[in-house]
C-alpha cells in the first residue's frame, strides 16, 4: 500500500503537491511513465494483496477488501472520466486512513 500512495504522490504533485500545495521538482519523464503505466502495478499489487493478506473478522479488514474492491472498480474505469474524477480519488485516498486507524 505504501509503494501505491507513493506512486499516486509523484503522479498528482504537479497538480496538487506533496504537502499543502508545495510541489516536487522531478523530471518530467518520470512523471509520465508514471502516469503512462500505473494500471499494471497497481493491479498487480491489488491482486496480490487480496490473494496474500489475510481474510480476519475485524473492521480493519473489513475496509481493507471494500478498499481493495473500490480500486478494482477504479481500474474497471480507466478511459472515463469518473476515473480521474477528484471526489472519487478523494474517497479512494481516504479509505486508506479509515483501514489505517481501527
Amino acid at each position: 500500500a505504501l509503494m501505491l500512495v507513493i506512486m499516486i504522490v509523484v503522479m498528482d504533485s504537479d497538480r496538487r503537491g506533496i504537502a499543502v500545495g508545495s510541489s516536487l521538482n522531478l523530471y518530467e519523464g518520470s512523471s509520465y511513465l508514471l502516469r503512462r503505466y500505473h494500471g499494471y502495478v497497481f493491479s498487480y499489487f491489488i491482486i496480490h494483496q487480496l490473494w496474500f493478506h489475510p481474510w480476519i473478522q475485524s473492521k480493519a479488514h473489513a475496509i481493507g477488501i471494500a478498499h481493495s474492491i473500490l480500486l478494482l472498480t477504479q481500474h474497471s474505469l480507466i478511459y472515463t472520466k469518473m476515473h480521474i474524477n477528484p471526489y472519487w480519488c478523494l474517497l479512494l485516498e481516504s479509505f486508506l486512513l479509515f483501514h489505517a486507524l481501527p
